[in-house]
């Protein structure tokens, strides 16, 4: 009865939050000329914020994460790396820091087994388009390959919705190893089963992460 408690008075408090946030914007916009004006082209955010506020639920799971089901288990997954859709992802993040990033969202870190599945979809592809290595599906064009935008590389989804997992940067998971190769490696290091164990905690250029949680009604 406490822990039910507890739960009921954060979703509260969130509820009030995001009231208040809403609110704001809405005076905001209201006092701009051009509110509710989109540029034609959303712009790419270089340097994404330090961390994050808590993220609100879409359905079962966190707003821009996908409910993936498998062998009775289920959970949500971004379907961006952090920090999100059109936005170069945070590289140079130690598995530390990624952890409590993930935690201030309300989030965590996908444990291998969750991240591969995602990765290979219903179809248990070798990579997140298909059985079939392809250097132009996804950010992978080898030497001298940099990190794209999330979501740059439409073709490089998986059968979940998932972008961007082979390819552009390496991502943590829970266990400390790093899934899904950057945008320098080739085929072998790129296969959804494929996986980086012993990497420095403190991260690197090529090396971000994306988030997982439990869905809301999971007991």
């Amino acid at each position: 009865e406490q822990r039910l408690e507890q739960e009921r008075r954060d979703k509260q408090r969130l509820a009030d939050e995001l009231n208040a946030q809403a609110e704001a914007l809405r005076r905001q916009q209201a006092a701009r000329p051009d509110a509710g004006v989109r540029p034609k082209t959303p712009p790419v955010v270089t340097h994404p914020e330090g961390m994050p506020a808590l993220l609100p639920r879409q359905g079962a799971c966190p707003l821009g994460a996908r409910l993936v089901t498998t062998s009775g288990h289920s959970y949500c997954i971004d379907l961006y790396e952090y920090p999100g859709g059109n936005t170069i992802p945070r590289t140079n993040v130690s598995l530390a820091d990624s952890y409590h990033i993930c935690a201030a969202r309300g989030e965590r870190l996908c444990a291998e087994g969750e991240w591969e599945h995602a990765c290979r979809g219903k179809g248990n592809a070798s990579y997140p388009y298909g059985q079939a290595f392809e250097a132009t599906r996804c950010n992978t064009k080898g030497t001298g390959g940099e990190p794209a935008p999330g979501g740059t590389f439409a073709s490089c989804k998986s059968a979940v919705g998932a972008y961007d997992m082979s390819g552009n940067v390496a991502e943590w998971v829970a266990s400390g190893a790093q899934k899904g190769g950057n945008a320098r490696e080739g085929a072998r290091d790129l296969r959804c089963s494929a996986v980086t164990r012993g990497a420095p905690a403190a991260g690197g250029a090529l090396v971000g992460f994306r988030c997982c949680a439990d869905p809301i009604g999971k007991h």
